[in-house]
Formats: structure tokens, C-alpha cells, sequence
């Protein structure tokens, strides 16, 4: 009997290895089209009001299809820093509200469970997305955007987002206000670039950015304060161990070497363009 078990649960992993292979090399193929940027990605922004708020419904409704306009342009700027486009870097559309949440996962508190669960979170994830996607297949959506939106009266933080490295998808958690906007609008294009293999640049047990490659203006005497934030540092160093959030894109760019990452530059390049 626990021979039978333990033959069927190693069949089980290895068909969820082939499967997480096959998906890998699909995702690996898509992304390496969309960074060559040859033409304009096409990003679908869907909103979701999980928790069916009245306000967080209303916020949603005063969308238009200008609602990510300033994402586009932060993203037109800050590509011409790097490369001579002729075309928009991104296209950011408004899609649908979905009415339907991502597969939730909940760490397994068996650590040698831990992984199987994460596989199988994953793929149940990857096959949501696919599913949402069909819906938009008439847009020719390059990425995919899952924005869930909270009531701020209610949530005086939200989840930490997700942005798949190479997986041309991400699920957002953000705040469902008018006021919330322009902070949304960073997370968003800080999980954008996530799907195309951008990494962070801070801290993951502080939150503070990482020197040199999450300073805006590295070379800057004296250092601080510095005045922007680096996209994948997500803050403003203003003191060595303080950093404060930037108030919009405005106050945000992308530095040399997340720009290596998105295939902006060429590795040998970032010497010549430190800020």
C-alpha cells in the first residue's frame, strides 16, 4: 500500500514537472518576442473588486480608456532614455471587470508539502489567466494585468502583488480610491515590468533599496536625500535607512541595470549610463 502510494505520488510530481517544462518553455519563447521591441506590447488592465465594495465599484466604474494613460507615458520616457523607438513602448487597455478571483494560496505548513502546493497553485493560476484571456483574445494582449482593487476604509494595507518573472501575467493588489491613484499606478508598472524579468531592487527584509542598483541618482554628493526612486526599488532613500514612498511616476524612473534586464541596453552599456 505505501509502495503503491509512494510510485503514484512520484508519477504525479513528474507529470507536474513535464507540465511546469512545457510552460516554461512557452513563457521563455513569449517573453524573448516581447522584449525585442520591435513592436508596441499590448497590456490588458483588469479590474477586480474582490470583496464586491460598493465604493471600490463605484472607483472602478470612473474608469475610461485613459484611466493608465500616465503609466504609458512614464514608460514612453523613460524608454527614450535608452532606446531610439519609434512607437509606444506600451499600450495599456481597460479591460472588463472580473467577477472572478485568482486561485487564493495558503503556504502549506508542512514544509515538504510546500512545493507540491506551490506547483499546483501555480498551474491552477496559469490556467485562470488562459481562461480570462480568451475573453480578450480580440485586443492580441501581450500581457495581462489582474488589478484587485480594496476599500481603504477598510484595509490599511493590502497583499503583496505578484508580477510572474517571464510569465506575461500579474495579479495587483491595490487601493479601490481616487486618492490611491497615482501609488497604484506604481505598483502597476513596478509589477509590469516584473512579467518581463525585471527584478527588485531592495531589500526583501527591510524594504530599502539596494545600493547602487535601487538609487535613482547613485553618484549623487552628498547621497542623500536623493530626490527619485528607481522603479524595482519602489522608494526615495532619503537618510541610509530611511526611504519614503514617491508621491507619483513623476518622481520615479528606471535604472541601467533593470533596463539590461527588460533588454533596453546591452550589459556593457550600464558603465556608460549610471545616473
Amino acid at each position: 500500500m505505501t509502495k503503491g502510494w509512494s510510485t503514484f505520488k512520484f508519477l504525479r510530481v513528474l507529470v507536474l514537472l513535464f507540465i511546469l517544462f512545457i510552460v516554461a518553455v512557452d513563457s521563455w519563447l513569449d517573453s524573448a518576442r516581447s522584449t525585442d521591441w520591435n513592436d508596441t506590447l499590448n497590456v490588458v488592465v483588469v479590474p477586480i473588486n474582490p470583496e464586491k465594495s460598493d465604493p471600490v465599484a463605484d472607483y472602478i466604474l470612473s474608469f475610461d480608456n485613459d484611466a493608465f494613460k500616465p503609466i504609458e507615458d512614464f514608460f514612453d520616457r523613460e524608454a527614450s532614455r535608452y532606446l531610439p523607438l519609434d512607437k509606444s513602448a506600451f499600450k495599456l487597455i481597460l479591460g472588463n471587470e472580473l467577477h472572478q478571483e485568482p486561485p487564493n494560496f495558503t503556504p502549506n505548513e508542512n514544509k515538504k508539502a510546500q512545493w507540491f502546493d506551490a506547483v499546483v497553485w501555480s498551474l491552477k493560476t496559469r490556467y485562470w489567466v488562459y481562461k480570462a484571456k480568451k475573453n480578450y483574445n480580440h485586443l492580441y494582449p501581450d500581457i495581462m494585468l489582474f488589478v484587485n482593487y480594496y476599500d481603504p476604509a477598510k484595509h490599511r494595507r493590502v497583499r503583496h502583488s505578484l508580477g510572474l518573472e517571464k510569465g506575461l501575467y500579474s495579479i495587483v493588489y491595490a487601493f479601490g480610491n481616487k486618492g490611491d491613484k497615482k501609488g497604484n499606478h506604481i505598483v502597476i508598472a513596478h509589477e509590469l515590468l516584473h512579467t518581463l524579468g525585471a527584478s527588485d531592487k531592495y531589500a526583501l527584509n527591510s524594504n530599502q533599496p539596494l545600493y547602487p542598483i535601487g538609487y535613482a541618482n547613485r553618484d549623487k554628493r552628498p547621497l542623500y536625500p536623493q530626490k527619485k526612486a528607481e522603479l524595482m526599488a519602489g522608494r526615495i532613500p532619503v537618510s541610509e535607512g530611511k526611504a519614503t514612498m514617491p508621491d507619483s511616476l513623476v518622481d520615479v524612473l528606471i535604472g541601467p541595470e533593470t533596463a539590461m534586464e527588460i533588454n533596453w541596453i546591452n550589459p556593457g552599456s550600464i558603465s556608460l549610463l549610471s545616473n
